[in-house]
């Protein structure tokens, strides 16, 4: 068994002809009408320890499936004329994952789309009852199409700026899913602190609970708290290669996609107190000092 999460995340400015784009976007097709839709929007991999990444996606080293996918954007645009404006708005209309063996099946849409980074109850596209198999080392890519809110008057003018414009696609992957055995589950919650860089995994200062006895443990479920700048955490298990993870919300208010706690993905990892996993989180801004919050659900095995 093996679950992982992998994020594409950047913003406009880093993608490939990021700078047009963004003017284009800004643009309209016609005085008072439609602003251009940018297609094909390249979406970067990230730096991974766990999973090789080269130019615009990630090889997958083995034969993976694909279980679920997320895709927001958030762009910073300013607006002037009748209706004036400084601040994000999300204007993604379309996000695909491409690799050669998807060809098979046509476009890898994702959807329902996400709305915004950090919301409650995040979307989701899970393909848990059809999951998508992938071919050993072929390139998993990620793109998106923006188009912005249509004019007020034909006077109203928008800019992007690309460097606050962040884009994200996050796929949770397998190679199967081992279902958990019947048992007891309960949830421990660890509250930590981090210091987060703008798209790279940045881990955190973990103080697992001390009061759970000797055995071999299961964990089952997950949620992350992580304020408006998170986008997602991974759970890294000593001797265990693949790190899975969760979407995260913004506050303990908000409620995480349902599949993530309910045990539909399997066992994530096994641990014992001893040696409990840690966690890295992505976000999109650097941030000192950030406050979160991780709840697990964990079964006893042995």
């Amino acid at each position: 068994m093996a679950l992982q999460l992998i994020s594409f995340a950047c913003t406009l400015a880093n993608v490939p002809n990021g700078t047009a784009i963004a003017s284009a976007l800004g643009t309209p097709i016609v005085p008072g009408g439609e602003y251009f839709s940018s297609q094909d929007v390249t979406v970067l991999p990230i730096f991974d320890p766990s999973v090789a990444s080269a130019g615009t996606g990630y090889f997958m080293s083995k034969g993976k499936h694909i279980l679920g996918s997320y895709a927001a954007a958030a762009i910073w645009v300013t607006r002037t004329g009748t209706v004036v404006s400084d601040g994000y708005e999300y204007p993604l209309q379309q996000a695909q994952l491409f690799a050669p063996s998807l060809l098979r099946l046509g476009p890898a849409s994702i959807e329902p789309l996400a709305t915004k980074f950090g919301e409650s109850d995040p979307n989701m596209s899970w393909l848990l009852d059809g999951p998508i198999a992938l071919q050993q080392n072929e390139l998993l890519q990620a793109f998106m199409t923006l188009q912005l809110a249509p004019l007020v008057v034909g006077t109203d003018t928008a800019t992007v700026d690309a460097t606050k414009s962040n884009l994200c696609v996050t796929v949770v992957l397998a190679d199967e899913i081992l279902t958990p055995p019947l048992g007891e589950v309960f949830w421990t919650r660890i509250n930590m602190s981090a210091s987060l860089r703008a798209f790279q995994w940045s881990g955190g200062d973990a103080r697992f609970p001390g009061n759970i006895p000797a055995g071999r443990y299961a964990l089952v479920g997950l949620t992350c708290v992580a304020d408006t700048t998170g986008i997602a955490m991974r759970a890294i298990f000593p001797a265990q290669p693949s790190r899975p993870g969760v979407i995260s919300v913004a506050d303990r208010l908000s409620k995480t996609n349902e599949v993530f706690y309910s045990s539909k993905l399997g066992i994530y990892g096994i641990f014992e107190p001893f040696a409990p996993p840690s966690f890295e989180f992505l976000a999109t801004k650097d941030a000192n000092d950030v406050r979160m919050s991780v709840a697990m659900a964990v079964m006893k095995i042995s």
